[in-house]
């Protein structure tokens, strides 16, 4: 398929139009134009790059998902803090749990930054 392009100016894609194809705009030859990923994927030189990192929007997302899962995890184990501070479990049975949970606290705290 043939489309008309527009890049930015790190020459990344910013828009795409397929139809009504302009003779007199730069052209682009593509297989998909649903595959093209705006602001990620190049044109340099009137070839097509294809952006092959992560895209940063979704990384985003993937993190802010994992610190709310990691989250999660401790809110769910504060009931054996309470009972290992209220003397029901040994430090020996809450050392399994007190590792876990620093863990958890650690990892929340390389995403964050």
């Amino acid at each position: 398929m043939r489309a008309n392009y527009l890049l930015n100016n790190d020459k990344t894609i910013k828009l795409l139009i397929s139809e009504p194809l302009d003779e007199s705009k730069p052209i682009i030859e593509v297989e998909d134009i649903h595959s093209i990923k705006l602001g990620l994927d190049k044109i340099i030189d009137g070839v097509l790059v294809e952006f092959e990192g992560v895209d940063p929007a979704l990384a985003a997302i993937n993190k802010n998902k994992r610190i709310a899962e990691l989250k999660q995890f401790l809110a769910a184990s504060d009931y054996l803090c309470l009972k290992h501070a209220d003397g029901a479990l040994t430090d020996e049975e809450y050392a399994e749990t007190k590792a876990q949970r620093q863990a958890w606290r650690q990892e929340i705290n390389e995403l964050e930054q």
